[in-house]
């Protein structure tokens, strides 16, 4: 299966910079990805998001490839149709980027807007695609 079309139409929404396909079952692998921010998305890091323990997520803030977020809106643990985490990241000096990470089944959306845009931009292009990838059992 190409994973790139995904990557592909995320990146074609308004404000997104970054967006990557993640897949976590059976195990971790970077399907596809746009933005070099996104390049250093680890096992560790994929784990922690889904881990039922949220304490270090808020206490830690939450590192997505080579950006450090703060945790906005946690999501990942809800029952509804697509579970998400909705991220900051972290710039004392200037602009900072919306990150939203959306679970499927065995895959994870992930898009990053462009500097000072609401992270609302990022929900879309997540959600949509995480629904429809879990739709498809991935």
């Amino acid at each position: 299966m190409s994973w790139m079309p995904y990557v592909d139409q995320m990146m074609g929404y308004p404000n997104v910079q970054a967006a990557a396909i993640v897949g976590f079952k059976p195990s971790f692998s970077i399907y596809a990805s746009k933005g070099s921010c996104l390049d250093g998305i680890s096992n560790v890091q994929v784990q922690s998001w889904l881990s039922n323990d949220r304490g270090p997520l808020f206490a830690n803030g939450v590192r997505v490839g080579s950006l450090n977020c703060s945790l906005i809106r946690d999501g990942m643990s809800a029952s509804d149709e697509c579970p998400r985490m909705e991220l900051r990241t972290k710039n004392a000096g200037g602009n900072t980027c919306g990150v939203t990470i959306a679970q499927a089944e065995t895959t994870l959306a992930i898009a990053v807007t462009t500097e000072g845009s609401h992270g609302s931009y990022a929900n879309t292009p997540t959600i949509k695609t995480a629904t429809y990838l879990k739709s498809s059992h991935y």
